[in-house]
């Protein structure tokens, strides 16, 4: 057995890095969200039967970005174009998800809405979920961005500061830089915000109990962590801009927080015109 940054090679067979970050955060996550249905008084179990939609949502959701938006690196060979006309190439084609390339615009948006399915297919109550599902998933966030700092992906442009990251490929247009720059390690800087992040969750749920609705237990700390992700875009290189030349995270991110604040303010109006009836 040897462990490389690549992974834990196994004689023929190779572990990758970033599917046991994966593996880790999303047991992890699994195991903190059963303990917070249980502490709010709804079934763990549910945990195990909501997984699967959120897995195979975040799955695919990642691989349809990805295919259809390839970072500017990986579109110089393959292209959507390639991608759509190479269907069943099972080497790094559209459906070979094991050879890498997930758009984490499509994991988030991909995720989310498996595990809304997963839910309504329980029978569960969506808000009351909700907010028993957010510190499990700032979990993960927390622990997955580390198999891209492992593997040198995702990363900004060139930084002096001590914790720089050392690239031994950079792309373009950072390939010609001279030999032991680095870089800034966004991937790290995700990690430490929905760290922080979680923090103010925890903060919020203990200060502000009784005056928060369940949904804004879940939208409170999902903004916060929608404007971490909608800054930190603006130092990573290998990423496509598109309307008003943001990202396509930057664009998620943006509707996603609409829609949440949307949701704030209805649930704020109903309780309201409950609380005068």
């Amino acid at each position: 057995m040897r462990v490389t940054r690549l992974g834990i090679e196994l004689g023929s067979l190779t572990i990758g890095s970033f599917g046991l970050f994966v593996v880790f955060a999303v047991l992890t996550g699994a195991l903190l969200t059963r303990w917070q249905a249980k502490r709010r008084g709804l079934n763990p179990d549910c945990v195990v039967a909501i997984l699967p939609w959120m897995i195979v949502g975040g799955l695919v959701g990642g691989r349809l970005f990805y295919v259809f938006n390839p970072p500017p690196s990986v579109q110089a060979i393959y292209s959507r174009g390639w991608y759509l006309t190479h269907p069943f190439d099972l080497q790094v084609g559209p459906l070979a998800v094991w050879s890498g390339g997930l758009g984490m615009a499509g994991v988030l948006f991909g995720g989310g809405l498996g595990t809304v399915v997963g839910l309504w297919q329980q029978k569960q109550n969506l808000a009351r979920w909700a907010a028993a599902l957010i510190p499990g998933l700032l979990v993960g966030l927390i622990i997955t961005p580390w198999a891209n700092v492992v593997l040198r992906q995702l990363y900004g442009p060139p930084t002096s500061l001590p914790w720089g990251l050392p690239v031994d490929s950079p792309v373009a247009p950072f390939e010609g830089v001279p030999p032991g720059t680095r870089f800034h390690p966004t991937p790290a800087y995700l990690s430490l915000w929905a760290l922080a992040v979680l923090g103010a969750s925890l903060f919020i749920e203990k200060r502000f109990a009784g005056r928060l609705s369940d949904g804004e237990r879940f939208s409170v700390p999902a903004l916060l962590y929608l404007l971490g992700v909608f800054l930190a875009d603006f130092l990573r290189v290998d990423v496509n801009h598109g309307w008003l030349g943001l990202t396509g995270m930057q664009a998620l991110a943006l509707l996603l927080s609409g829609a949440l604040v949307a949701l704030v303010v209805w649930g704020r109006r109903l309780s309201g015109q409950n609380g005068s009836t």
